[in-house]
């Protein structure tokens, strides 16, 4: 992107995880921490430390 181009880009957020209380996924709401995350992803829970 040329230097002084007018242009943002909105589509990513960095939200500090002490604000973030929930996850939305295909599996439902989850509760914002790992062993929430390893119930609803057995499968990936295997390849992880949760």
């Amino acid at each position: 992107m040329p230097d002084g181009s007018p242009v943002a880009n909105y589509g990513f957020d960095v939200t500090p995880a002490r604000l973030v209380s929930g996850l939305i996924t295909e599996r439902g709401v989850l509760e914002a921490d790992g062993p929430s995350l390893a119930a609803a992803f057995p499968e990936r829970a295997k390849q992880t430390n949760y």
